[in-house]
């Protein structure tokens, strides 16, 4: 077969090549055959073992990950141990097999259907990923029952090899082992979606939105991800592979110089520090951003406590993890940001046909003031270590600031009649994620400690476009001017009130975004950790002036091809090269 190129958008840098494994989890046909009367306690006997055998691989599994990755993610296995588990799906398929009298393979795959088309037929992506995952462990079962021929598991990989898929879940990338996944490629999704996001956390190359990947990778054994030019090259030719080698040569040299830099203070050259934290999300990630030289964690993203777990995360559970990451980054903050359910974070059992626009972030925890009382008290349990600071995601008026500061009071009481140490100054901050933040900001600085711009839900919420959406990503860009002007108006209102302002969207590791944000008088910037070394040996290349100057231009222009073409040009220029930096 010929070389094939399939183009797509770039998620992380660094290339993959290996053997194809495609992630299309699906039930097998099983025709239905009837069984004697006779025959239905040996089909019940069999369907108990292949269940119980199930559950010993996945408690395996959950063992494995617990000491490799963390208990946080192996709490994504739990989940899937107890759906395995459930009593209901085990007595509905006990009955169907009664009832009908058909083998256990049968009743179980018609059960297992029934729940997957209640979660598809609501139609939001989030569902269809929900209603997928539920095949990942129905298929342990039915392999155990039948000769159905074994399929690639994210579980347990037992080779190198490249993931090919339409899309994949946060539990799907929460339990992926880098080690062994050498890169992703998917249909669906956009640069800065959640599912993109955690591929960089995790340094898999990336490549999403590459159309009829599934047509055209079929029967094609061996391809290169390339996450930094968002190619996907099927039968890669021996000139292509020899190409790739020297260039991953080069990368492997270079990782190592910069990695040796990595405790370097992020400093201009006429003297400017800029503070480098990291976004995390679970608490290996807190390790390997110390490693990475982070002065702090500009983002800990809570959501997956709830999103891992059966029941509500407890007080003492979200306690035990906030103190454990805090810890871990002293003498450096840590700004633990506040439930962010909603949009493509689903909220159990709750439906809504706009979720981005609907009851999401601070909203929908305000609506749940118990839920998120808990919380509140939990980090300023945790606080105790000092370095804790809360944000609050996308707040969008002031009554939620006002609202929140009154509860956070009323726990401080709390604690205080129950002899519970705290941190009775710990600072509250906000996000900045959308146009009406923005025009608020000079007024949201009297109220809050600091801000935090998440520029991928400003610009997605700014140019009114879906940032998970393959269809639309050539709209999607941090540098149209009226995203720029937005940013440069909360920096401005931020230092008006005397509070500082950091952001930590993806624009904060892109090479031209650093240099604007310079400009416009940033504070922090945080990133995914294996950006923080690079970064910190751009801005050290920069002075301030030449920032400056930068960033007043590109708020002038009218489009997002002028701003791109005068950036490269100005760079040129200036005798920095930016190909060295192309690390997203």
């Amino acid at each position: 077969m010929k070389e094939r190129i399939l183009r797509g958008i770039p998620v992380n840098g660094d290339f993959g090549y290996g053997e194809i494994k495609i992630y299309y989890p699906e039930l097998p046909v099983i025709e239905r055959k009837e069984i004697l009367s006779d025959e239905i306690e040996k089909e019940l006997e069999r369907f108990e073992e292949a269940i119980f055998l199930s559950k010993e691989d996945f408690e395996k599994i959950y063992q494995k990950v617990r000491d490799e990755m963390g208990k946080d993610i192996a709490e994504f296995i739990k989940i899937q141990i107890a759906f395995l588990t459930d009593e209901t799906i085990i007595e509905e398929t006990r009955d169907f097999i009664k009832k009908e009298k058909v083998p256990a393979e049968y009743a179980y795959s018609e059960i297992i259907k029934r729940y997957y088309q209640n979660l598809a037929s609501k139609g939001h992506s989030v569902f269809i990923d929900k209603s997928l995952e539920i095949f990942d462990v129905c298929l342990y079962v039915i392999e155990k029952l039948t000769n159905y021929e074994k399929r690639f598991s994210l579980f347990q990989p037992t080779e190198k090899c490249l993931i090919f898929g339409k899309s994949l879940s946060p539990m799907n990338m929460a339990i992926l082992d880098k080690n062994y996944i050498l890169g992703i490629a998917l249909e669906m999704g956009g640069k800065t979606s959640h599912i993109s996001i955690m591929a960089k956390a995790k340094e898999i190359p990336t490549v999403v939105g590459v159309e009829n990947l599934l047509h055209f990778s079929n029967n094609v054994k061996k391809a290169i991800i390339d996450g930094n030019r968002g190619m996907v090259i099927l039968n890669p030719t021996e000139k292509r592979l020899k190409f790739y080698e020297k260039e991953k040569e080069e990368i492997t040299k270079r990782k190592k110089m910069i990695i040796a830099q990595k405790e370097k203070e992020a400093k201009t050259k006429d003297g400017k520090y800029i503070d480098i934290s990291a976004n995390i999300e679970f608490i290996y990630e807190a390790v390997i951003a110390k490693e990475n030289g982070a002065k702090g964690i500009g983002l800990f993203r809570t959501e997956y406590l709830f999103l891992s777990k059966k029941d509500l995360p407890s007080e003492e559970e979200q306690y035990q993890l906030y103190k454990e990451v805090a810890e871990k980054m002293k003498p450096y903050f840590v700004i633990i940001r506040t439930f962010d359910l909603g949009g493509d974070k689903i909220i159990p059992g709750y439906f809504e046909s706009n979720p981005f626009l609907g009851w999401r972030g601070i909203r929908f925890c305000l609506s749940n003031l118990n839920f998120f009382k808990t919380q509140l008290r939990a980090i300023l349990r945790a606080s105790q270590t000092k370095n804790i600071k809360i944000m609050l995601p996308m707040v969008t008026n002031i009554d939620e600031i006002i609202k929140t500061k009154q509860l956070l009071n009323e726990l401080k009481e709390e604690l205080k009649k129950e002899n519970i140490d705290f941190d009775e100054n710990i600072e509250l901050g906000v996000m900045i994620e959308t146009p009406s933040a923005v025009l608020l900001s000079d007024v949201f600085g009297k109220l809050c400690n600091f801000f935090s711009i998440g520029s991928n839900d400003l610009t997605q919420y700014t140019l009114a476009c879906d940032r998970g959406n393959e269809k639309i990503s050539y709209l999607f860009s941090h540098y149209h001017p009226a995203v720029l002007r937005l940013i440069k108006e909360t920096i401005k209102n931020g230092h008006k009130n005397g509070i500082w302002v950091g952001l930590c969207g993806e624009l904060a590791s892109e090479p031209f975004g650093i240099i604007i944000l310079l400009g416009m008088g940033i504070d922090e910037l945080s990133m995914a950790p294996q950006f923080i070394p690079y970064a910190k040996e751009l801005i050290s290349f920069l002075d301030i002036d030449f920032c400056k100057e930068i960033a007043e231009k590109v708020v002038n222009f009218s489009t997002v091809n002028e701003v791109i073409r005068y950036l490269k040009k100005r760079v040129k220029k200036e005798g920095i090269f930016l190909e060295k930096y192309s690390y997203v």
